[in-house]
């Protein structure tokens, strides 16, 4: 029962860090919006028309991929520094 508090509790945390940033948290998503635009009208114009449908496709997998794995590793660190600076950073033995 207690894993079901920690990611209550944790799910509770992220979206009133969410809220409070309001800004960052627009910026994020503008920014992942216009660079998803960007490489999805990039394969429109350079890419093979023949093979337009699949380099679509792949090219949107290929960025929701490299947006989990980006958030991923940037937020490992974040977080670390930022519960050591909050002094909520805990050691499990």
């Amino acid at each position: 029962m207690s894993l079901v508090h920690l990611i209550s509790a944790n799910t509770r945390m992220e979206f009133i860090e969410l809220k409070r940033y309001l800004p960052n948290t627009i910026a994020m998503f503008l920014t992942f919006y216009i660079i998803f635009l960007a490489m999805f009208f990039g394969i429109n114009v350079i890419g093979d028309p023949q093979h337009a449908e699949t380099n679509i496709q792949y090219g949107i997998v290929n960025m929701v991929f490299w947006f989990l794995t980006m958030m991923t590793l940037s937020n490992i660190g974040f977080t670390i520094t930022l519960e050591a600076t909050r002094g909520t950073l805990e050691c499990v033995k």
